[in-house]
């Protein structure tokens, strides 16, 4: 991995939407695609790339499909409240990486409704990046929750 990346690797991945300009019914994570849903491609592929030390994920505190779901209790998914918009989801993340990974973690930001994301993709990210990142989907955090850098 790139040198620059001292600390922990987390992805953070806000799920706290309910779809509804999607009209299914159910939130788009929760549809299912070749026999598993969205959010079980999404999460099995971050959770293949090794680097990533934890996958943080927010959902609805309501969300009744979550627990269903047995990714959701794979050693390393760790899940926190949604927030009411999607940065905030995102801060609530970021907040619980901080908490457990220091000023010093790293974050990926993923939305949970793109299972298509290539490792390949992820780790040319990461080796782009300096101590600053590299672009607006990887920031290091500092311990106010906010980015110590802009794009």
């Amino acid at each position: 991995m790139n040198p620059a990346i001292a600390g922990p690797l987390y992805a953070v991945v806000p799920a706290a939407g309910v779809g509804s300009r999607m009209g299914a019914g159910i939130p788009k994570q929760y549809l299912s695609l070749t026999g598993q849903t969205l959010a079980e491609h999404t999460l099995n592929r971050l959770l293949s790339f090794a680097p990533i030390h934890k996958v943080v994920v927010a959902v609805s505190g309501d969300d009744p499909w979550w627990p269903t779901l047995s990714v959701s209790r794979h050693p390393r998914i760790q899940t926190v409240n949604g927030g009411d918009t999607r940065a905030a989801s995102v801060r609530n993340g970021v907040a619980a990486v901080i908490e457990e990974g220091g000023e010093d973690a790293w974050v990926l930001v993923h939305d949970m409704a793109r299972p298509l994301v290539r490792l390949s993709d992820i780790q040319l990210l990461l080796d782009q990046a300096g101590d600053r990142g590299a672009r607006s989907e990887e920031r290091r955090v500092g311990k106010e929750g906010r980015s110590r850098w802009s794009p």
